[in-house]
């Protein structure tokens, strides 16, 4: 969404923000910040007079505070696992993630820069539901689109789950993985483990391996699946050379920029 600035009511120690009938529904999960005091989280939108910060407001009192609603933070699906890839439509270029989160508390403190972002930056999980959240370097002011491709995480398996797979008629290889694992495991002075036996950790490793072996195969016959990895060191690198910002606080040479 679109950098918006509206006029608001801000309390020191209190969550609570109110307006002059300003707020819209889009402004939950969205970031909130007046001058250059921290950035909050909205989390509850309860009506266009009435919002609520993630936490209490460390500034002064201020009754016509001017306050910027800007999307700081990319919030990924609940199956969210791990970035494929992900690219800006707009400038066509692929965008850098799994950057440190202090790395950028040394480039860029304050967060000053607002031009369309060129890296996501590692930020947290969110308690209320689990969703793991990145920093957008810079932020947008603007409407962007950013697709990707990401990869899911597995789901929470239950007793009532439906279980696919190669191994879902297959639990001997589990059993022959697992048997593996507690012969390796001595025990304590207290209660020795009966089942201890290097050797006999090896011998079910080696037929657990010759099974997970078959069960590759077949798992290929079910679903085939090819892989080709692209020359990325011809890459421009990951869109530095455009942010004078981050090209003067890195270490990289005209080569990676060709």
């Amino acid at each position: 969404l679109a950098t918006r600035t509206i006029t608001v009511v801000v309390t020191q120690d209190a969550t609570a923000v109110t307006s002059a009938a300003l707020f819209v529904a889009t402004d939950l999960n969205r970031q909130f910040r007046v001058g250059d005091q921290p950035i909050y989280t909205i989390v509850t939108f309860t009506d266009t007079s009435n919002i609520v910060l993630d936490r209490a407001y460390a500034g002064v009192d201020n009754a016509s505070a001017s306050a910027e609603f800007v999307d700081f933070y990319a919030r990924m699906p609940a199956d969210f696992g791990a970035f494929d890839t992900i690219w800006d439509v707009t400038n066509d270029r692929p965008l850098v993630y799994a950057i440190p989160r202090h790395d950028m508390m040394r480039l860029d403190p304050g967060r000053t820069q607002a031009q369309d972002p060129r890296a996501l930056v590692d930020f947290d999980v969110q308690q209320s539901d689990g969703r793991v959240r990145y920093e957008w370097y810079p932020h947008a002011t603007a409407v962007r689109q950013y697709p990707m491709i990401y990869q899911a995480r597995p789901q929470t398996l239950t007793d009532s789950t439906d279980f696919r797979g190669v191994l879902n008629t297959r639990t001997d290889v589990l059993i022959e993985g697992a048997l593996a694992k507690a012969a390796l495991w001595p025990g304590t002075a207290q209660s020795p483990n009966p089942y201890f036996s290097l050797g006999l950790s090896d011998r079910h490793q080696v037929q657990f391996e010759k099974k997970i072996q078959s069960l590759g195969l077949r798992d290929d016959d079910m679903g085939l699946a090819s892989y080709s990895d692209y020359p990325w060191a011809r890459w421009r690198a990951g869109g530095i050379t455009q942010s004078d910002t981050l090209l003067r606080e890195s270490d990289a040479s005209i080569e990676d920029y060709i």
